[in-house]
C-alpha cells in the first residue's frame, strides 16, 4: 500500500470511531488482519464498516483488538468461500450469496460480504454510538487519541534530544530536562482529570453490553 492508500484507510477508521463505539486501535488491529486476505484497498474500505458492525453486535463497546482479529479471520475465510465460521456466529447466507463468495472476483466478494453482514446485524456500530452510553464511549475514545498524540510528541522530543545531546553543554541539557519534567507533570495532571471524567461517564458507558 502506498501512503495515499494508508491515509484513506486511516481516515475511514477515524470516521468510524466518531460514528460508533469501536475505537481506532481496535479497528486498526482488525483491518491489518483483514488486509492479509485482500489485494485491493477498495475491498478493505468496503469491509471495515461491516467488520465494525459485526464487532459491535458480538462484543458491544468492549471489543478488543484480539476480538477484532478473530472477526477478521472469520471474514477472511468467508471471502475464500468458507462461510461456516460466520454461520456459527449467526450470519446467514442464501445460495446466491454463497456462490458469489466462492466464485466472484475480489471486489464482488468484498461487496457481497459487506452486504450480507449488514443485512444480518444492521448498522450496529452507529446504533450503539447514538445511545447515551455510546456517546460517552466516543468521548473517551477522543480523549485517548489526544493522550496518544501527547505521548508521541514527548517521545519525539526526547529522541531529538538524544540525537543532539552531543553538541549541547551539560547545563543546557539540565535546563531542557527541567522543561520536560514540567511537561510530564502537566500530562500527569491532565491524566488525573481524564480519570475523573471517566468515572463520571462510566455509568453511562456501562449501558452498552
Amino acid at each position: 500500500a502506498n501512503s495515499d492508500m494508508v491515509v484513506s484507510i486511516q481516515n475511514l477508521i477515524a470516521a468510524q470511531q466518531n460514528l460508533g463505539v469501536i475505537s481506532r486501535s481496535v479497528q486498526t488491529a482488525g483491518a491489518q488482519q483483514l488486509a492479509t486476505f485482500l489485494t485491493q484497498k477498495d475491498s478493505l474500505m468496503a469491509l471495515i464498516p461491516a467488520m465494525n458492525n459485526l464487532a459491535a453486535q458480538q462484543h458491544g463497546a468492549k471489543a478488543t483488538g484480539e476480538d477484532m482479529v478473530n472477526i477478521s479471520n472469520m471474514m477472511g475465510r468467508a471471502l475464500q468461500g468458507n462461510v461456516g465460521a460466520l454461520t456459527r456466529c449467526g450470519i446467514s447466507f442464501n445460495d446466491a450469496q454463497a456462490n458469489v463468495l466462492k466464485f466472484g472476483n475480489e471486489s464482488q466478494r468484498a461487496a457481497m460480504l459487506a452486504e450480507v453482514i449488514t443485512q444480518n446485524v444492521g448498522d450496529m456500530n452507529e446504533a450503539m454510538g447514538n445511545t447515551t452510553g455510546g456517546q460517552a464511549v466516543q468521548k473517551m475514545n477522543a480523549v485517548n487519541d489526544v493522550l496518544i498524540r501527547v505521548g508521541q510528541g514527548i517521545k519525539g522530543a526526547f529522541d531529538q534530544l538524544k540525537i543532539s545531546s552531543g553538541d549541547i553543554q551539560i547545563g543546557a541539557i539540565e535546563t531542557i530536562g527541567w522543561a520536560f519534567t514540567g511537561v510530564i507533570n502537566a500530562v500527569a495532571g491532565f491524566a488525573q482529570v481524564v480519570t475523573q471524567a471517566y468515572q463520571a461517564v462510566k455509568p453511562f458507558a456501562q449501558e452498552i453490553p
